[in-house]
């Protein structure tokens, strides 16, 4: 690879080099850890020399991606790596590897990295600090020792797709996600299995009954179907919970250039490849991503799941970690410890009844707290209306996050004597909306605006308003009588 810019990473812990093997390598990328000054342009040639613990070397060429501040480059593998790679999987399955994954207690030393001069070839030690602290890095002390293959579906599959990084340099600002209900929150917080190794190895080929009946519904990625579940269809949901953003951003390359996701979850009974399924994936900041996959293949690692390419949510996803509030986060994870992610397996079924037709009342009632806090932040005039009068308070804090709220329907929210008083208090807060008389008016005569945030918007009120209130009998007599001193004050 002339011209390339050429580092090495060398290895002196097999369990190290495990883990980075099947969070990272069988994806079709690595996080490279390394600083700006040492980092090349985006999409430019980079080969990648990984020494493991016995000297071998195996170079893989590669194309650079994004830097992500405190984890390293994001880097994609050419198709001409395919031979390395499958090198590299026969060397992690051999049985001198297994030797030296056994011998050690526990994870070792980070993987050191050096610069190569291609024109001398003389090999320089900037001195780069690993992507995660000492102790920080994800746990492999669980993961299961390395094993033959025992059957033809378990056969090393090299990679080798070029990551799409025109994807994950479109990112400018986040972009809200739903939020993951309290059952599924609830259960995340019990805790799973801690494993985090995302083997792809010997994937399957799904077969699929076409049916034409469900037409303009389904997208294609490759030979896969990617589909919704058809109305009263049972269908799993794997929910995966990261704790750090930059723990996500290492696997967001691999799942952007293949449109594959494993999640280790540990029943697997009863799911079977080419079956529809639900991804969830939650990340820091209640940022959620929920998309339609397809099994493809279910092995001692985990679920995997194929989603559509074309899929918004997905694509918000893989363009998160690039974004400035996610690089922001990853500068403050810097000093925090990277837990393995935590997963969880639901089965649910699609209403037989097409829901999104349901009237708004009806629909509502059948939401969870996640649904709701969505919809408050992405609906129409008319569910963020019939959100506001809803029963659970805690939803209209997220309706005043709505980009397309208008001032007419923040008016209607502040005649409401059901919205939540914290709101109210926030709409009195704003300047935006209490230069509006029609609000300002609206919050005084609320009887669930607190009483001090009610006497303060006197002052906005014209003097007639304000000598209608003050002869009020039904009103709070605090706010009465301020209205009188203040009537009172002006005739001086």
């Amino acid at each position: 690879m002339s011209g390339a810019r050429s580092y090495a990473l060398h290895y002196e812990s097999a369990r190290r080099l495990l883990a980075d093997h099947d969070a990272y390598l069988t994806h079709g990328g690595m996080l490279v850890p390394m600083g700006s000054e040492l980092a090349p342009a985006p999409n430019d040639l980079v080969e990648l020399r990984i020494e493991v613990p016995g000297g071998d070397t195996f170079t893989l060429p590669g194309r650079a991606g994004n830097l992500i501040p405190g984890r390293g480059l994001m880097l994609s593998f050419e198709p001409a790596a395919q031979p390395a790679l499958g090198a590299l999987q026969s060397y992690v399955t051999s049985a001198e590897f297994q030797a030296r994954w056994d011998a050690e207690d526990a994870p070792g030393p980070e993987p050191r990295l050096t610069t190569i001069d291609l024109a001398e070839d003389e090999a320089t030690d900037p001195s780069m600090p690993a992507p995660w602290a000492p102790g920080q890095a994800p746990a492999v002390a669980d993961l299961a020792p390395p094993h033959a293959p025992d059957t033809a579906e378990e056969a090393p599959h090299a990679p080798g797709l070029a990551l799409a990084s025109d994807l994950l340099d479109m990112a400018t600002e986040d972009v809200p996600a739903t939020v993951v209900g309290d059952e599924v929150l609830a259960a995340l917080e019990g805790g799973t299995d801690d494993l985090d190794s995302d083997d792809l190895d010997g994937l399957a080929d799904p077969e699929l009954d076409d049916d034409p009946d469900f037409g303009d519904d389904s997208r294609e990625y490759g030979e896969a179907e990617v589909r919704p579940p058809r109305p009263g269809e049972t269908y799993t949901v794997l929910v995966m919970k990261f704790t750090t953003v930059r723990a996500f951003a290492g696997l967001a390359t691999a799942f952007a250039a293949r449109g594959l996701f494993t999640v280790p979850v540990d029943d697997r009974d009863g799911i079977a490849a080419g079956s529809v399924a639900q991804l969830r994936l939650a990340l820091p900041g209640f940022n959620v991503y929920e998309m339609w996959a397809q099994v493809e293949h279910v092995s001692e690692a985990g679920i995997t799941v194929r989603v559509d390419p074309e899929n918004e949510s997905f694509r918000k996803a893989v363009l998160y970690p690039t974004t400035p509030p996610a690089l922001k986060r990853i500068e403050r994870e810097a000093q925090r410890e990277d837990e393995p992610p935590t997963c969880l397996r639901i089965t649910q079924e699609r209403p037989k009844e097409d829901f999104d037709r349901l009237p708004i009342r009806r629909r509502l009632a059948r939401m969870g707290m996640d649904d709701k806090i969505n919809l408050a932040l992405s609906g129409n005039r008319e569910e963020r209306m019939a959100l506001a009068m809803d029963g659970n308070k805690a939803i209209h804090h997220y309706l005043l996050k709505n980009a397309k709220l208008t001032l007419d329907e923040v008016g209607f929210m502040a005649r409401l004597p059901s919205l939540n008083p914290d709101v109210l208090d926030k709409i009195a807060e704003s300047p935006g909306y209490t230069q509006n008389p029609t609000i300002t008016k609206a919050l005084v005569y609320n009887p669930k605006t607190p009483v001090k945030t009610a006497i303060r918007l006197l002052d906005r009120l014209p003097r007639s308003e304000v000598m209608n209130l003050a002869k009020r009998t039904t009103m709070n007599q605090r706010l009465v009588m301020a209205a009188k001193k203040k009537l009172e004050r002006k005739t001086r």
